[in-house]
């Protein structure tokens, strides 16, 4: 129960969906064997205090500030220092690319990355949010996930944000017109999403947050090489030191000493023999 999720739970919290990777349909199987390598655990416990080294610094940016102001500037901080992940298909799901340390930290994502992350600060704010999968396939035996975003409530109005999207204007707090995202990935919460964008609702609302972006992209990458080199150190410390080798040194005297004592020693073993 810990990786098969519910197939009619489709909203979830970061306890639920980011610190795991939960396997989202059932495992291939045939007559011989089952495949459960997608089994995967998103972060480890240095890479946590990481996150919450940077978030130390980050996150004091957002005091008094509206719950809008909130979700706008953890949605363009995301989508202006975090690209999607563009390595080879095996690269990336071996990296993960899931977590707040890879989106925060390394600067990558794809989008379960993303939402995840968004849905991570969300909590930190108290704002309530979910984890969305957009279902394309959803049977007793398949269960196909194309794409993953997030939906918030503001002013007692839920609306969509698509961080992968980096379009302000046409993915954060948007209304769901068009049908882009399929009514049936929110059916769960029993939730209706915004018949107009929080745009629309508040034309006057600020579409820039004022943050040093910068700054924080730097931090992110001292403390990441901060750490790779405590890690290079101790890597260094744990191997046992090879003892110097120390060469022995004779003055001349005592060589001339040592070889007339041998000198002698010949001599004696010599007419010892004799007699």
């Amino acid at each position: 129960d810990k990786y098969i999720t519910d197939l009619k739970k489709n909203a979830y919290t970061y306890n639920e969906y980011g610190l795991m990777d939960p396997v989202r349909y059932v495992p291939s199987h045939n007559e011989y064997e089952m495949q459960i390598s997608t089994i995967n655990f998103k972060t480890t416990v240095d890479e946590e205090k990481l996150v919450d080294k940077f978030l130390e610094s980050f996150l004091p940016e957002f005091e008094n500030k509206s719950d809008y102001e909130k979700v706008l500037g953890v949605y363009s901080y995301l989508s202006k220092t975090s690209s999607y992940a563009t390595e080879d298909g095996a690269t990336t799901a071996l990296k993960g690319r899931h977590s707040p340390y890879d989106v925060l930290l390394t600067h990558k994502h794809v989008c379960i990355g993303a939402s995840t992350t968004f849905q991570f600060l969300m909590e930190k704010f108290g704002i309530e949010s979910y984890i969305i999968d957009h279902v394309a396939v959803a049977s007793e035996t398949v269960y196909h996930v194309t794409h993953v975003y997030n939906v918030v409530k503001l002013e007692d109005r839920w609306f969509i944000v698509d961080v992968t999207s980096q379009n302000v204007e046409s993915s954060m707090l948007v209304s769901n017109k068009g049908g882009k995202y399929d009514i049936k990935d929110f059916k769960y919460l029993g939730i209706k999403i915004s018949d107009k964008s929080y745009s629309e609702l508040h034309p006057d609302a600020i579409k820039s947050f004022d943050i040093d972006y910068d700054k924080y992209v730097k931090l992110a990458d001292k403390i990441v090489s901060d750490a790779e080199g405590k890690n290079d150190k101790k890597e260094l410390k744990d191997e046992p030191e090879e003892k110097e080798k120390v060469e022995p040194s004779f003055s001349k005297e005592f060589l001339c000493i040592i070889s007339i004592i041998s000198a002698i020693c010949v001599v004696i073993v010599y007419f010892a023999k004799k007699a």
